[in-house]
């Protein structure tokens, strides 16, 4: 077809005003100021809200799907859920908002009450968020799209569907041909006991409304009543379960353990990470919905391994051994000064092999040195496999030969690993597990432990949360958790072990066991960045963004000559707010009421750890305000030598506290630091 013009050609127009206002959409963009005036609607918070709402009145359901920075979806939600009109056609239905996007950072603040959607009003961002892959599940016959308003009746019959119009008054106008023959009077209880029972979300507010404005004798017989109730008022409960009174949370967690269903699935699990008392009846409502909902059997099995003992590892008796353990284990870090005596001492076994030597003995040193030979290769950058595969050859000779075969068999399943068969490490690990606890304190055996934590992760995070399967691999939880945990408390224990043990917890949504380990890898990995993080994280779960607040915004300036002097063998380093000894490699990281400073490699082959801290006792006044400053040094000597070390602390005593008067109080009482005043020394010192 030739769609050239002539000159001659003339060219009529035609004007569909629907197709310009439908134009004019796309000019429309998402402003904030335009969600300040009040929503007319009135939103149901939950799907099972909806449906029992319009079950027992016989209404029809009226979904409003809405999504973000769309024209039409941003003209229902800007003007008319605003319209009073608009929302008069509305009432005859039991309204349900569907919107994928969030307004809100949170849904509640600190103190459990609900913060509205700013952009659609009277119900959270959660709550307009969950029900979407609900209704879509269950209404929208597998269509996506936005804006949509879908009217239908609770056993699934179609009243109207209006979706993609070029003119929005199409939604009115179906509305209006859907209008009952007598107005639907809404009719609303004025008794506690009517709005507890209420799933009505007007009834909801005013419940939650009075619980706010009662003392605490009323709010305690609102959370007792909730118990007796089958309307699921969780967002009560949550309100109690945030009250600084223990009698008001005791009887928010007893109604939530006896009202539960997988709704609150989000709530008994915070109450699980967090409460001891009553967590039987918490447990035992945990059980009780996970029939009906897999994610609530997945978070029962977890919470269960968690707690379960290893069929593997007995704990007791690894602690025990582990605290027992005298012997100086050699680290994994072999330096190359170590090389020509493992040389020296391969000759000299090879050729004790070779003269008729005990081939137990002598094999399963042959493999502990080609072992250590291997990882000085690999903390190089080389290839250790010939190294490892002799290694792995002598301990099998050693067990031929008459050597423990725990002890054959870990030092298998280790050369495995490095070698890459996770397989057989994993196989052989376990077979050593038993007889590994004679040496529990060694390299050796917090590597097998290392082995057998990952294993089972591994075999963990192949078993997808989502997934319906009843095969959930408890046993794989409760061995990794096992593992890891006695790795947090080995001496030979790794930083990224106790990440790994985080990351496991949290992919289980086990705040709890996550609280404890963290604590844990915190006190044997103090300075490590990525464990701070994730405590950070828990911490804030906790207790909000106000825990993790500092209240030291005016500190008192340091006198010059306050400070450390440090001497590690022939090197010294002067720590005062004036010295010029600082070394680049040093590091500091202030989080209240502690500092941490590591010294890197500022002394060779001897590493340096502060940790500089104040009292700080929750609730106790008296002793965190107490005047007192506290200075962990940890040296760790990674050489075989002795190293001579002198810390010798210097402060600057007080001058004698200003005097006040009787108006100024004590708000500056405070000792004043007086150039003149007397200083004092403290020096410590050891190899």
């Amino acid at each position: 077809m030739n769609l050239s013009l002539s000159l001659s050609t003339k060219l009529v127009f035609v004007f569909f005003p629907a197709l310009a206002a439908a134009q004019s959409f796309r000019a429309v963009s998402e402003n904030p100021e335009d969600w300040k005036s009040p929503v007319k609607m009135t939103w149901q918070r939950t799907l099972d809200d909806a449906i029992a709402l319009a079950k027992a009145q016989g209404r029809p359901l009226l979904f409003c799907v809405n999504m973000d920075k769309e024209s039409a979806c941003i003209q229902f939600a800007t003007r008319k859920y605003r319209d009073v009109a608009f929302a008069k056609l509305c009432d005859p239905f039991v309204c349900v908002l569907a919107s994928p996007n969030r307004h809100n950072p949170k849904d509640h603040d600190e103190k459990g009450r609900r913060i509205p959607c700013p952009k659609f009003g009277g119900i959270t961002c959660g709550e307009h968020i969950a029900v979407e892959p609900l209704a879509y599940d269950r209404y929208f016959g597998g269509r996506r799209v936005a804006p949509r308003h879908l009217a239908v009746m609770v056993d699934g019959k179609v009243l109207f569907d209006r979706f993609l119009d070029v003119n929005l008054r199409r939604v009115d106008n179906a509305l209006s041909d859907h209008q009952p023959e007598e107005a639907v009077v809404s009719v609303h209880p004025d008794d506690d006991d009517g709005l507890l029972a209420s799933r009505n979300s007007h009834d909801r507010t005013a419940i939650e409304a009075r619980y706010l404005a009662g003392n605490k004798t009323y709010r305690r017989q609102l959370l007792v009543k909730a118990a007796k109730t089958d309307s699921e008022p969780f967002e009560l409960l949550l309100m109690g379960m945030k009250e600084e009174d223990a009698q008001l949370r005791d009887a928010a967690f007893d109604s939530l353990a006896a009202t539960a269903t997988r709704n609150a699935l989000p709530l008994l699990l915070d109450a699980l990470a967090t409460r001891d008392k009553g967590r039987a009846a918490l447990m035992s409502a945990l059980a009780r919905i996970e029939k009906a909902d897999h994610l609530a059997r997945r978070a029962l099995t977890a919470r269960r391994a968690l707690d379960a003992d290893s069929e593997q590892i007995k704990v007791s008796k690894w602690l025990s051994a582990i605290r027992n353990d005298s012997q100086q284990w050699p680290s994994d870090f072999v330096s190359s000064e170590e090389i020509p005596e493992l040389d020296e001492k391969l000759d000299k076994l090879t050729k004790e092999r070779a003269s008729g030597g005990d081939p137990g003995t002598t094999n399963l040193a042959i493999a502990e040195a080609n072992l250590r030979y291997a990882l000085n290769r690999i903390q190089a950058g080389k290839d250790p496999s010939f190294l490892l595969m002799d290694a792995e050859s002598a301990a099998k000779s050693a067990e031929k030969g008459g050597a423990a075969a725990w002890k054959s068999k870990a030092l298998q399943a280790r050369t495995a690993h490095l070698l890459g068969r996770a397989a057989d490490a994993s196989k052989l690990a376990a077979a050593s597990l038993q007889g590994l606890v004679a040496e529990a304190g060694s390299p050796l055996a917090a590597a097998i432990l290392g082995i057998v934590a990952r294993q089972h992760t591994a075999q963990l995070y192949a078993s997808p949360l989502e997934e319906e399967e009843d095969d959930y691999p408890s046993s794989s939880i409760t061995e990794a958790h096992t593992a890891f945990s006695l790795l947090a408390q080995h001496p030979f224990g790794t930083e990224q072990q106790v990440i790994a043990h985080l990351d496991m917890l949290g992919y289980l949504g086990a705040r709890r066991a996550a609280g404890a380990a963290v604590r844990t890898g915190l006190s044997r990995h103090p300075v490590s960045a990525a464990i701070h993080e994730r405590f950070r994280n828990i911490v804030i779960s906790e207790g909000g963004a106000a825990a993790l607040e500092n209240n030291w915004l005016h500190p008192d300036q340091v006198p010059s000559t306050c400070g450390f002097r440090i001497r590690i063998g022939d090197q010294a380093l002067d720590l005062f707010p004036d010295s010029a000894g600082q070394r680049d490699s040093m590091r500091f990281w202030g989080h209240y009421p502690a500092a941490d400073v590591t010294f890197g490699n500022t002394f060779a082959g001897v590493d340096l750890y502060l940790r500089a801290y104040s009292p700080l006792v929750p609730h106790d006044y008296e002793l965190s305000n107490m005047p007192v400053a506290l200075f962990h040094f940890v040296v760790t000597n990674r050489g075989n030598d002795a190293v001579p070390t002198t810390l010798i602390l210097q402060w600057q005593a007080p001058a004698e506290p200003r005097k006040t008067t009787p108006d100024e109080g004590d708000q500056d009482a405070s000792p004043a630091i007086d150039a003149a005043s007397p200083q004092t020394s403290v020096s410590f010192s050891g190899q």
